[in-house]
């Protein structure tokens, strides 16, 4: 098997095959930075969705305290957030949220989970299909519940929709600019490996007629520190 390869790849013309290396390592090269920049910039986006998560969540009593009111508009329409209470019973606030980007899987979580998830954001996927994001970013809490002091879990989402979009269009752009990039510079060793075989092939032209008979020919003149150089000395010698 091994061996049926290496002829395949005797077979190669030499100049496809430089050309081949050098697209080989432009590819190779732009997939790695193309990794390398969603990476740092889905990394960035993320970290700021969780810096907004940690903002809104040093102080959530006034929020709840209104939302428990039955006043909706008092919670961010970007946020969804969930309470589950002592006795098992969970609330969802941040219907348009829900409706807009999808609601959020939340895990049911006791007061000593909460406790131990160390105020720590995690992501979670969407539940219900909306045309917004796949995914959300939580963070949650224990608190103790201004009205009624009863303690439970809250769970202050927010959706990705910004970052999954942003990401999405960064790799479209970062793939298509690669092929591109790929192509031209396929196109351009072409062209500079075909140039500079062409010395080779004026040797090899002289060096047929020199095989049939004319002992006239002789391989053209080439710089002395170039291979062309070298090989016209040597049959010089010769």
């Amino acid at each position: 098997m091994l061996e049926r390869v290496k002829e395949r790849l005797s077979g190669i013309p030499l100049r496809a095959r430089l050309v081949a290396i050098i697209s080989l390592l432009l590819a190779a090269g732009l997939g790695i930075a193309a990794v390398a920049t969603t990476t740092v910039v889905s990394n960035f986006l993320v970290q700021q969705v969780d810096l907004e998560l940690r903002t809104a969540s040093v102080d959530l009593n006034p929020i709840l305290e209104t939302l428990q009111s039955d006043i909706p508009q008092a919670l961010p329409s970007d946020y969804y957030v969930q309470i589950t209470y002592e006795n098992g019973h969970v609330k969802g606030l941040g219907t348009e949220a829900a409706r807009r980007f999808g609601k959020p899987d939340l895990p049911t979580m006791t007061l000593e989970e909460a406790k131990q998830s160390n105020r720590n954001p995690f992501t979670v996927r969407a539940v219900t299909d909306a045309a917004g994001s796949e995914s959300w970013r939580v963070v949650a809490l224990p608190v103790t519940l201004l009205a009624t002091g009863e303690p439970a879990v809250v769970q202050v989402s927010l959706p990705l929709v910004g970052m999954d979009k942003t990401v999405s269009i960064l790799t479209r752009t970062l793939i298509l600019s690669g092929l591109g990039i790929v192509l031209l510079g396929g196109l351009t060793a072409w062209v500079l490996v075909e140039r500079s075989l062409r010395s080779l092939r004026s040797v090899e032209h002289t060096a047929a007629q020199i095989a049939a008979g004319d002992l006239s020919q002789r391989v053209p003149e080439a710089p002395a520190g170039t291979e062309m150089g070298s090989s016209r000395r040597r049959s010089t010698r010769c």
